[in-house]
């Protein structure tokens, strides 16, 4: 019995295995960070009507995010949502571009993800962060000799 009762415990929807990660160490302040998170289901419970929340930082502006049905955008309150499903022992994949303005070198470019499935008691709250540095870049266009 106790074997039956420890699965139990163990079965279900688990997402501690998710990641969040982004194409460079630091950002220089006008570029664009694409980041890339990967939702891993690692129990043994498809996670239906996963509700996902992206916030996005006052000192940034995203861009474009990829791969993410029926997404809810709201500029007021800077935060994307979207509902997911992420079937047992698989993964969700999804990637967002944020922009670090020009006049946000030294703080840090950084995004709350929130996913929560209600019904399985299942959550996870992860963040990307990186700084903004005052490296030159070259990326723009150039108007009479000014990016």
């Amino acid at each position: 019995h106790s074997l039956i009762l420890m699965q139990s415990a163990l079965a279900g929807v688990d997402l501690r295995e998710s990641t969040v990660s982004s194409n460079v160490e630091s950002v220089p302040a006008g570029s664009v960070v694409t980041v890339q998170v990967v939702l891993k289901n690692s129990g043994d419970t498809p996670s239906e009507g996963t509700d996902l929340r992206i916030r996005f930082p006052r000192n940034g502006f995203l861009v474009r995010i990829d791969d993410l049905p029926d997404l809810k955008r709201d500029d007021n309150d800077r935060e994307v949502t979207a509902q997911v499903t992420i079937p047992a022992g698989d993964e969700f994949r999804f990637t967002f571009d944020l922009l670090a303005p020009r006049s946000a070198s030294g703080l840090t470019l950084s995004s709350d993800i929130e996913v929560r499935n209600f019904l399985a008691d299942a959550r996870l709250d992860t963040a990307f962060s990186t700084q903004i540095t005052n490296e030159p870049t070259n990326a723009g266009v150039v108007i009479g000799g000014v990016r």
